[in-house]
């Protein structure tokens, strides 16, 4: 459950990035070396907060994934990864700061698998299985279909500018 915020109160925001580009879930989950710069991140992130005298809490996890996994035919198998990914987030960072508060992830729901030529991919309905079944943990941010690729597989500068708007 997300807590509301105070009217008022003085926030200062940090955001980290520690994903791979063009690497499947193996690659990023707990135990990976991208997985392991994230909970780095969180204890700077931490560590700074607490010599300023602040506290730090992570409010969500983002996440744009998918495409990877749809081609490493692990599709099926997506909805799991996704709730793995998640509840280590979840309980890596709480040890961490510390916190109680529930740490949902974010994500979209991929479609250049048709740039590939493949004509489906179970990575979407992955996606959407997993938001639908596991509320206000994984949280589908919406489709990407209806955005403009420059090529196979990104998006372009216009279209990421629209994605970032309906993470935020």
């Amino acid at each position: 459950t997300l807590t509301a915020l105070s009217p008022g109160a003085n926030y200062q925001s940090v955001v980290t990035r520690h994903g791979a580009g063009g690497t499947a879930y193996v690659g990023l989950k707990k135990g990976t070396t991208p997985y392991n710069n994230g909970m780095t991140q969180v204890t700077n992130v931490k560590n700074a907060a607490t010599a300023l005298g602040r506290t730090a809490r992570v409010i969500a996890v983002t996440t744009v994934h998918g495409e990877s996994d749809s081609y490493a035919g692990n599709s099926a198998s997506y909805e799991s990864y996704l709730v793995e990914w998640q509840e280590d987030y979840e309980t890596d960072v709480k040890a961490i700061t510390g916190q109680v508060e529930d740490i949902p992830m974010f994500t979209d729901q991929m479609s250049s698998y048709t740039g590939y030529l493949s004509a489906t991919s179970g990575v979407p309905i992955a996606q959407l299985a997993a938001s639908e079944n596991n509320p206000g943990k994984i949280i589908l941010v919406g489709p990407k279909y209806i955005f403009n690729y420059s090529d196979e597989a990104h998006l372009n500068a216009a279209s990421y500018r629209w994605l970032g708007e309906y993470y935020g």
